[in-house]
């Protein structure tokens, strides 16, 4: 509850059944493209990694429209920017680890 209202505070929107959207949207998508993390370079992992953390925005916000509408406030924010690369670092590390890149 104190999330759904933070974020209508921060973004101006009302979230609505939250918990059911993901649900419904990870039975739908693949969170792990191929069901693999093993690629074959450090550049694939990393191009995984940005798919990976794109596909956690689709299903934590799943209506297309307002992620849409929501692009030109994260856009234009440093902060919500930087968070956006760790989660792709944080997703690029579990994907360097399945491939024992760093050996």
């Amino acid at each position: 509850m104190i999330k759904k209202q933070l974020y209508s505070l921060l973004w101006g929107i009302e979230i609505k059944n939250t918990e059911h959207h993901i649900k419904n949207m990870t039975d739908q998508t693949q969170l792990i493209p191929e069901n693999t993390l093993l690629t074959n370079s450090a550049e694939e992992g990393r191009a995984l990694a940005v798919k990976m953390a794109r596909l956690i925005i689709k299903i934590t916000q799943p209506d297309a429209e307002m992620r849409e509408k929501l692009r030109p406030k994260y856009a234009n924010d440093a902060a919500t920017l930087i968070a956006i690369s760790q989660t792709v670092s944080t997703e690029f590390a579990t994907i360097a680890k399945a491939n024992d890149y760093w050996k």
